[in-house]
């Protein structure tokens, strides 16, 4: 109950859930431009996602509450052992500049930021050679 890593392991992809009832729901949490901006980078982040074989890190999130106590680095130890195991890379889409240490400090190097409208976020695409 602290945090929460999700993964897709190789040859796995994402599906999204988009039905009438989903697609309403986001609608009221994040609005129509949210919900639009939403699709666009889903679709446009499609485009960046290396086709090579590799464990992809979907998200990682600790509870406010828990953060900078290592949550973050107990949730995907497991994963990024196996990977080395499997001589497996490892890839995952940053959206926050200060998380690229912590990733940095798991073996993850940046492959390329992009920004996908003037208004956007970076986005920082990033790739783990396995050990």
């Amino acid at each position: 109950g602290k945090g929460i890593a999700a993964w897709l392991g190789p040859g796995e992809s994402l599906r999204w859930p988009f039905n009438m009832g989903n697609i309403m729901r986001m609608y009221k949490l994040i609005g129509p431009l949210g919900l639009y901006r939403l699709y666009v980078s889903g679709k446009k982040t499609e485009k960046f996602h290396p086709t090579v074989a590799h464990y992809y890190l979907f998200a990682l999130g600790a509870r406010s509450q828990f953060q900078g106590q290592g949550v973050g680095t107990n949730l995907i130890e497991e994963v990024l052992r196996k990977c080395d195991n499997e001589k497996m890379p490892a890839y995952l889409e940053n959206s926050k500049q200060a998380n690229l240490k912590f990733y940095q400090g798991h073996g993850f190097e940046v492959m390329e930021e992009v920004r996908f409208t003037k208004s956007a976020p970076t986005i920082w695409l990033m790739w783990r050679e396995p050990r």
